[in-house]
């Protein structure tokens, strides 16, 4: 059904390097705590919740091939500028 992992890829970097893929990409890292810290002090819960939130994002500019760290600072420069 998903098809071999070269094939989901290919469908992630359609999917998000398109105009609105990389808006919400945008989105997404600045929701689940790409440019921010995810420990919560006093709640290891929330501190692990919010990883797993931020893993999620992560896997996915990993299959788009994105550096993670231009990204951040992308979503940084959006941020200041509102």
């Amino acid at each position: 059904m998903f098809g071999n992992l070269s094939n989901i890829r290919e469908e992630y970097k359609n999917v998000f390097n398109s105009p609105g893929g990389e808006i919400v990409i945008s989105h997404l890292m600045r929701k689940f705590n790409i440019t921010t810290p995810t420990f919560t002090p006093g709640d290891t819960h929330m501190t692990a919740y919010r990883e797993g939130q931020r893993s999620v994002v992560l896997t996915i500019l990993k299959f788009i091939n994105k550096d993670t760290a231009q990204m951040a600072e992308l979503v940084k420069e959006q941020i200041e500028n509102e």
